[in-house]
């Protein structure tokens, strides 16, 4: 299955979903290094520099089976974010799912919750019909969105992660034709 088949960007009302392009890495870069975002996003501690993205968008960019976009505010052509589908698998119509509103000035603005749509929306188009995704049980705000969509915890699982074990909800959906 070919993340990159159907056209972009994808289009809501409010955002925009779009192929990272070189200068977006100077916001890659913040977000990585911000602890709260870094946090919330479940990425790995250590330093992410101009090589590590630079790294980053050639590794997202050639994957096959994965799609990452920008979350870019439409009305303002400003980058708030990232979202991905990872380990598409055709055989099995599957996909992992993961988004970072990585601006803080966008938190509590709907935002993850248009990209979500939007995301699953283009997940449905590929054929794919069982997302999963994997969220920090103490992050409400983000389990109480997925719930409201429908996911529904599988599992929990201890992590470790930055030091520490981090308590994480594995969560699913059931696409519909």
């Amino acid at each position: 299955m070919n993340a990159g088949a159907l056209p972009v960007p994808i289009l809501g009302e409010r955002v925009a979903l779009r192929p990272f392009r070189r200068p977006d890495l100077l916001h890659v870069i913040g977000w990585r290094n911000d602890p709260e975002v870094r946090a919330g996003a479940l990425w790995p501690e250590g330093a992410f520099g101009a090589r590590e993205a630079e790294r980053w968008l050639r590794a997202t960019s050639r994957a096959r089976a994965r799609l990452t976009l920008g979350v870019e505010l439409r009305h303002e052509g400003r980058l708030v974010g990232l979202t991905n589908l990872s380990g598409i698998d055709g055989g099995s119509a599957s996909a992992h799912f993961g988004i970072v509103v990585g601006d803080r000035t966008c938190w509590g603005r709907g935002i993850a919750r248009e990209t979500l749509g939007l995301m699953m929306e283009r997940a449905a188009a590929m054929g794919l019909r069982r997302i999963t995704l994997e969220v920090a049980r103490d992050n409400a705000r983000a389990v109480a969105l997925y719930e409201r969509f429908g996911f529904s915890t599988d599992r929990h699982v201890t992590r470790r992660h930055a030091g520490g074990l981090v308590p994480l909800a594995i969560m699913s959906l059931r696409l519909s034709r």
